[in-house]
């Protein structure tokens, strides 16, 4: 069961790193919300398109589709998509750069990695409110 009044949620998490989908899946997890995961931009917006869910968390730098096309093609399809993207920079730039970029595509939301599961809670209960 959810906790705080937040209710259970679908969130999609896009993250090329295992290790950091498997953090994620096991926090948000124990706080009630089911989680499917994809290991790039173009298997998320699959999912996404196959079974759109009440949220998204996606990181910026991955193979075949990086987050910002991922971004741009679920805005494309839903403007109103709920979207927190997550990113500790590269291709030499810093990561509140990057997630200022997702700004620019409606992305409300973001966390710099590295994030603490307190950081991701936040996050997920203000955007599902």
């Amino acid at each position: 069961m959810a906790k705080l009044g937040v209710g259970v949620a679908r969130i999609l998490v896009i993250d090329d790193d295992p290790t950091v989908r498997e953090l994620l899946r096991m926090v948000l997890e124990a706080e009630g919300h089911r989680v499917v995961e994809a290991s790039d931009g173009q298997m998320g917006v699959d999912l996404y398109c196959n079974v759109p869910p009440d949220l998204i968390i996606t990181d910026i730098n991955m193979p075949r589709m990086d987050g910002i096309e991922v971004i741009a093609e679920v805005k494309n399809r839903s403007p109103h998509a709920k979207i927190i993207v997550m990113s500790s920079g590269g291709k030499g730039l810093d990561a509140q750069f990057t997630l200022a970029v997702a700004a620019d595509f409606g992305v409300r939301d973001a966390i710099a990695k590295p994030f603490t599961s307190l950081e991701v809670l936040a996050a997920v209960r203000e955007m599902l409110a």
